[in-house]
């Protein structure tokens, strides 16, 4: 497991449920501020604990909330590395881009500035 996923696991009830009860609505109110009956939204948090939920049902819901759906990808720890050696130019055939330098920057494995020829 990353240290993102340690850090921020996913609550038991739910990313959905956990809001909810944290601004103290119920699934009816959600429900209704998102259009959909409140048997729709019991099913989009049991959708999200199941990993059945699709990206824009989370999103729809979260904007019911007044929250924003922030979707992201953390790379395992090998796969941050063979990034690192297309960066540095290790792998054949690798294109050298100023996203996977940035990209290595972000993973906290800075690889140093492009050739001039390449920025």
């Amino acid at each position: 497991m990353t240290a993102a996923a340690q850090s921020i696991p996913q609550p038991v009830g739910g990313w959905l449920r956990t809001m909810r009860q944290t601004f103290s609505l119920t699934q009816a109110t959600v429900a209704e501020k998102a259009g959909i009956s409140q048997q729709a939204y019991a099913q989009f948090e049991t959708g999200e604990t199941s990993s059945t939920i699709s990206l824009g049902r989370l999103r729809h819901a979260a904007a019911a909330m007044n929250c924003e759906l922030v979707y992201f990808l953390i790379p395992r720890q090998v796969q941050a590395k063979s990034v690192a050696k297309r960066a540095t130019g290790l792998e054949p055939n690798a294109v050298r881009s100023q996203s996977v330098v940035n990209f290595g920057a972000l993973l906290d494995q800075a690889m140093g500035e492009l050739p001039v020829e390449l920025r």
